[in-house]
Parts: C-alpha cells; structure tokens; sequence
C-alpha cells in the first residue's frame, strides 16, 4: 500500500514539472515572438531612417558642405542597423536553443511518467494476482477445513 502510495505522489509530483516545463515553454515562445516583433519594427524604422538619411544627403550635398557629415550619420546608422541585426540573431539562437533543452527536458518528463504509469499497472496486476491466489489458498483451506469436520462428524 506503501508503495501505490509513494508511486500515486511521484505521479502527482511528475505531472506538476510537466505543467511548470509547459508553461515554461509558453512563456519562452511568448517572448520569442516579441522579440522577432520588435526586430521587425526596430529594422522597418532604421530602413526609414536610412532612405531618410540618404534624401538628405543629396540635398545638403547640393547645398552645403555638410556631405562629410552625413556621409559619417549614414556609416553611424549603417553600423547600427547590423548590430541590431546580429543582436536579433543571437537572440532568436538563444531562445531556439532554450525551447530545444524545453522540448527535451519534457520528453524526458513525458518518458518517466508513462515508465511510472507502467510500473503502477503492473503492480495492480501483480496485486491482483496475489489476492486471487490468496483467496485460491483461502477457499482450498475452507474446503479441506469443511472436509475434516465432515470426517470428524462421521467418524463420531
């Protein structure tokens, strides 16, 4: 009884990181995405940028000697726009690699439950088994009980 007992809570406990890990891997894809959301918007914005820059440059080039300095904005903002870019990379790497450990981690979880669950059935049945010989035994003591008082009975 024990041991259903201990088998019944190593269950229980084994569904509860199965729910921790699976809300784990929710809250890990939700931030995936926001990620990749706020990359798309930082790339659309410094594209903007960028075409705005290059506009201006050929304006102030046509009418000033500010060209060196826009030409070193646009170096700025060409440098930026790559950091942000490998930025991103290895991020969107990191919660890969993250939701990969996530997924195997609840395989494993997944594996031992259905090995716990297995063990529990075949102890049910090696239970079962033990009372039905139990009872086997009990009933053939009865019967041999029932015989010798019937032999007894007769014999007196």
């Amino acid at each position: 009884m024990l041991v259903l007992l201990m088998l019944l809570y190593y269950i229980l406990c084994s569904v509860e990181r199965f729910q921790t890990l699976n809300t784990s891997l929710e809250r890990n894809t939700s931030k995936l995405k926001e990620a990749n959301d706020i990359s798309n918007m930082r790339s659309g914005a410094l594209s903007d940028i960028k075409r705005s820059v290059d506009a201006s440059k050929k304006i102030l080039m046509d009418e000033s000697k500010d060209g060196v300095r826009l030409d070193t904005e646009k170096k700025e903002l060409e440098y930026r726009l790559i950091s942000l870019r490998e930025t991103h990379k290895v991020n969107v790497q990191l919660f890969k690699e993250e939701i990969a450990e996530l997924r195997e981690k609840l395989t494993k979880e997944r594996k031992t439950r259905q090995t716990v669950e297995e063990s529990y059935n075949d102890l049910q049945i090696t239970i079962q088994h033990h009372l039905t010989q139990h009872s086997e035994v009990i009933a053939s003591l009865t019967a041999t009980m029932n015989e010798s008082k019937t032999q007894r009975n007769e014999i007196a």
